[in-house]
């Protein structure tokens, strides 16, 4: 079990967090919590907070995050293909401030361009949890 406020892992039944003083969050015993459903390939590169607020939703609810978060996550193969369009990429990232610095500098006079390369799949996972996040965040103000 993890603390949801600072991720330390707690032991079971514990009442408080060794590490922060967070109150866990007492559960009936007909209630599931902590169980994810959306498949490990996806929730392991979800961030801390957004598998543990994921973990007190249920499963339609969870259905409900995946299908946003899958209409609107970026793929890496994708943003490589525009990076060698004339480095469309950070378009692709919702970056149009940065991106016309980039067209602006001619890609940093191509040393930009060929750093970005490495940057590519940083900066995609990046732009995935910020997304996962928001995502949640709509999904838990709708509801509520």
């Amino acid at each position: 079990m993890f603390c949801p406020k600072c991720g330390k892992e707690i032991p079971d039944g514990s009442t408080f967090c060794p590490s922060c003083g967070t109150k866990i969050r007492e559960t009936s015993p007909t209630e599931e919590v902590g169980e994810i459903f959306i498949p490990s390939s996806i929730s392991d590169n979800l961030p801390l907070m957004a598998r543990n607020e994921l973990s007190k939703l249920s499963a339609s609810k969870q259905e409900e995050f995946l299908e946003e978060y899958k209409r609107k996550a970026k793929s890496s193969g994708v943003a490589y293909v525009l990076w060698l369009l004339l480095g469309w990429h950070y378009v692709y990232l919702r970056g149009w401030g940065i991106q016309f610095l980039f067209w602006l500098t001619a890609g940093g006079l191509g040393f930009w361009w060929f750093i970005d390369l490495f940057r590519i799949p940083g900066m995609v996972r990046e732009y995935n949890k910020n997304i996962a996040i928001d995502v949640l965040r709509n999904l838990k103000a709708i509801s509520s």
